[in-house]
């Protein structure tokens, strides 16, 4: 295993392990108990990317190659699905979880720009699938993150009257 490879899943490692802290921790300290539900299984689905990686990077430090049979096993638990209007509208723009939002399109943008570099780098093909792989299922994050700021802001736009119909 290449030294630069071995880095670049030690900084995959910690990046996941610092988004699922950031979403144990919003889950923990916001009030609504929908939005502790998103971002427990924000947290719990970045921590499955995280073992992933310990995974590779276990099998690469042992001189085995990347595999990618473990990805079809990851399903996707988060939905957006209780994520409706009427919550939103409960949410301040200003307040916790708006800025939980925010940080976390930055976060999510980031895994996404840095999966992405890595696939692009790859030689080997299921490192090249690995981090194809992850870089669209933080695409996925961010798209959902993205649309419940978007919603956000329009409600509260919505709701000051800041359009002009």
């Amino acid at each position: 295993m290449a030294e630069n490879t071995s880095n670049i899943l030690k900084q995959a490692i910690l990046a996941e392990r610092r988004g699922a802290a950031l979403y144990d921790q919003v889950a923990k300290q916001t009030k609504n108990p929908k939005m502790a539900e998103f971002f427990k299984g924000m947290a719990e689905e970045e921590k499955g990317h995280e073992a992933l990686l310990a995974a590779q990077l276990k099998n690469a430090m042992g001189g085995k190659p990347f595999t990618v049979a473990q990805m079809n096993d990851f399903g996707k638990k988060v939905t957006t699905a209780f994520l409706t209007k009427e919550l939103l509208s409960e949410i301040n723009a200003a307040g916790f979880e708006a800025a939980a939002i925010a940080s976390a399109i930055n976060l999510e943008k980031n895994a996404v720009e840095f999966y992405g570099k890595q696939a692009d780098a790859a030689t080997d093909d299921n490192e090249k699938k690995l981090f194809r792989w992850l870089s669209d299922w933080e695409k996925g994050h961010l798209d959902m993150l993205n649309q419940m700021d978007r919603d956000l802001t329009e409600s509260v736009w919505d709701s000051n009257q800041f359009f002009p119909y």
